[in-house]
């Protein structure tokens, strides 16, 4: 029988074949012997030295093998083969439609690649813009503003009164007004000054105004008063010159701000914000993107620290945060969008969070008071959920066989972050303040083996497409092959599921 023998550098887990007809020797097998693993015998006197050998092909059994063993007794040499089936079954293999998890011929980079740990180090990327609340002024020339101050805001007073013709400004007994400070100090002196005495005398003058006031107190005829932190001409309404409580009128000065609130009495800001990408993003997959790679944690006063969902932000550049304040509550609300286009022409996309707030500042009058009891902080437990993900999320995936160890490809979904819901004050000044920031946190990843086990692909294809030295690792490598043993076939598809190279 006619075997050819090769010194061939090869992986195990190659297809690669010996290129030549090699060294060919007549051989006779040894009694008791099989197709897969047969053992040769040579005469000695065939050969001037001891063989060297690694490999051979036998064309009666149209099979290619490795030497695993040489032995002699003097007079013969046994060569032990293992068959190669790789190689020896390449054609079918490679014309064979596999569902390929991994390779270093094509891969899909937003596929998360569980195969290499995370580190304990990471980037720290701070966005930062000045407070979103209106303000007039600098503190330092350059240098964003983060303080809210009382003159930049206007107070919002509900006061009873007799409904204005058409119902303009009144909410069922209460009429709204906005003021300037100014303003709101000038009826605040006119309700709480005219007292009954003057310097050490008494006032008979003012007496009678004074008994009334001392009576009803006119402050209690104000049932809301609130500060809100927005322009005064940005507000919608008819500017007055006089305000009516009960059966006092305040006849406001020249150039003091008032407004009769009309049509929708809200208002409205509008933020953007630009999102960094991770550093290795780029050359090894957007998945690193998102968590537990990266990390983004908006901090919007007075909403809170609203930490976002990496998945809903994984294909959009920037936020588009718009801020919507009720002046009759007071409560605000803070709609996050995902963006489109780039950029002047950035249009707002998708709705990935909503979060309520009070925002504007309660202001106490007389014997009136608010509960805001029922107003907290309230935060779900978004990291916890992210650590247990991290740790063990990635079992159902186990289970199904699509993320092992040998792949280490993990599930998009297990990588989402519980959406968090935060009202983030009770109503106050310090809440208020504060820098716009977006913090974005990536953590670093070890280095890469690509040339040895590839990326993630999840796609059905062929490995004869690729080229020569290209890693493939499919999901299911049980395949007919025509004219293999079961125990042929059962080492084809472990080498399939164990990661092969297409040679």
């Amino acid at each position: 029988m006619k075997v050819y023998f090769y010194n061939l550098a090869k992986r195990v887990n190659s297809t690669k074949q010996p290129i030549g007809t090699g060294q060919a020797f007549d051989c006779a097998l040894k009694e008791n012997t099989s197709i897969v693993s047969p053992t040769l015998k040579i005469t000695v006197d065939t050969m001037n030295n001891a063989p060297t050998w690694n490999y051979a092909y036998i064309p009666d059994f149209a099979r290619y093998y490795h030497v695993t063993d040489v032995s002699s007794d003097g007079w013969m040499w046994y060569f032990s083969l293992a068959i190669d089936v790789l190689a020896t079954y390449k054609t079918q293999i490679g014309a064979a439609n596999l569902y390929m998890l991994r390779s270093t011929h094509s891969y899909d980079g937003s596929i998360i690649d569980t195969f290499y740990p995370v580190k304990a180090d990471y980037d720290v990327v701070i966005s930062r813009d000045e407070t979103p609340w209106p303000h007039w002024d600098l503190e330092t020339p350059g240098v964003p503003n983060w303080q809210i101050k009382v003159r930049d805001g206007v107070f919002i007073i509900g006061v009873l009164a007799v409904p204005e013709t058409g119902g303009s400004g009144s909410y069922g007994s209460i009429k709204y007004l906005a003021l300037s400070q100014a303003a709101m100090k000038q009826l605040i002196d006119y309700l709480m000054g005219n007292t009954i005495w003057n310097n050490t005398d008494i006032d008979i003058d003012g007496a009678t105004m004074s008994v009334t006031k001392s009576l009803l107190n006119p402050l209690s005829y104000i049932k809301v008063c609130m500060w809100a932190p927005c322009s005064y001409a940005s507000l919608p309404g008819s500017e007055v010159t006089s305000i009516k409580i009960w059966e006092w009128t305040v006849n406001l000065s020249a150039n003091t701000a008032c407004k009769l609130l009309s049509s929708y009495p809200s208002f409205y800001n509008m933020k953007r914000m630009t999102l960094s990408k991770h550093p290795s993003a780029a050359s090894r997959g957007s998945y690193l993107n998102t968590s537990p790679y990266s990390s983004y944690t908006l901090f919007y006063p007075p909403y809170g620290i609203i930490q976002l969902d990496t998945v809903d932000i994984i294909n959009t550049s920037a936020l588009q945060l718009e801020s919507t304040v009720d002046l009759i509550t007071g409560e605000g609300r803070l709609d996050i969008y995902t963006t489109s286009g780039s950029g002047g022409s950035l249009t707002r996309h998708k709705l990935i969070n909503r979060i309520k707030s009070q925002v504007c500042v309660p202001i106490q009058l007389a014997e009136v008071g608010y509960d805001y009891s029922n107003i907290g902080m309230t935060a779900l437990g978004a990291g916890s959920q992210w650590l247990g993900n991290w740790l063990g999320g990635f079992s159902s995936a186990v289970d199904s066989g699509l993320a092992g160890a040998v792949s280490r490809i993990g599930d998009l979904a297990n990588t989402q972050r519980q959406k968090v819901s935060t009202v983030g004050s009770s109503g106050n000044f310090c809440d208020l303040d504060g820098y716009l920031e977006l913090i974005q946190e990536f953590y670093k990843i070890t280095a890469e083996d690509f040339g040895h086990v590839g990326r993630p692909l999840c796609s059905i294809t062929k490995a004869n497409t690729g080229n020569s030295g290209d890693y493939w690792l499919a999901r299911e490598g049980d395949i007919a092959l025509s004219g293999a043993t079961f125990e042929e076939r059962s080492a084809v598809k472990d080498f399939l599921e164990g990661g092969f190279f297409w040679e």
